[in-house]
């Protein structure tokens, strides 16, 4: 199957000493003509920190785009966080790492390919509710690193964040801090 179904959603949960447990779950709203599509991304289409889903159809004819907008959590906080190369592009295969106050240690991989004829955008998107980032770091797939602390200013923005140059690589002092259940220890953001 070659297309996104969605009519329906399917969720699977284990259960201990029997098969797992099926169940189909209606999609509402976002259920599409004839339920196919060849491809479905998320992205921040508006800029407002809520991903929007994009339903592509037709993959030998031109067809119409399906966007579906997010209606709720509007209060909500939310962070973005783009990795670049030394040449500028966006640094596929790097890993972010959000450290908040209350929820731990974030991760995001900036992959190279996501589907079927579509692609997820090269996005560390961070949703967080009510929570705040206090620290970002940023490794590339070379094992060059930056960190960065932020303040409760920085949240509900994007935060572009360039390869560094040699000698620049930033690290946290021992006064920064890391959010709960995390320490600085050699200038990066350590588990107790």
């Amino acid at each position: 199957n070659t297309g996104v179904l969605l009519k329906t959603d399917i969720r699977v949960a284990r259960r201990a000493g029997a098969d797992p447990q099926i169940e189909e779950l209606n999609v509402g709203e976002a259920a599409e003509p004839q339920g196919r599509g060849t491809g479905a991304t998320v992205t921040d289409i508006d800029g407002d920190g809520e991903l929007d889903l994009l339903v592509a159809h037709g993959e030998s004819a031109s067809q119409p785009i399906s966007v579906f907008k997010v209606t709720q959590g509007s209060s909500n906080h939310w962070l973005r966080v783009i990795p670049r190369t030394r040449f500028g592009s966006f640094a596929r295969g790097a890993r972010v790492t959000a450290y908040t106050n209350q929820s731990g240690a974030l991760t995001r991989i900036i992959d190279g390919g996501s589907g079927y004829l579509c692609e997820m955008e090269p996005v560390a998107h961070f949703g967080l509710g009510k929570d705040e980032v206090t620290v970002v770091e940023v490794y590339w797939p070379d094992g060059r690193s930056v960190a960065r602390p932020l303040q409760p200013g920085d949240m509900n923005s994007v935060m572009e964040i360039g390869y560094p140059k040699e000698g620049e690589e930033s690290v946290l002092t021992p006064e920064s801090q890391c959010g709960e259940g995390f320490f600085v220890k050699n200038g990066r953001c350590a588990g107790m």
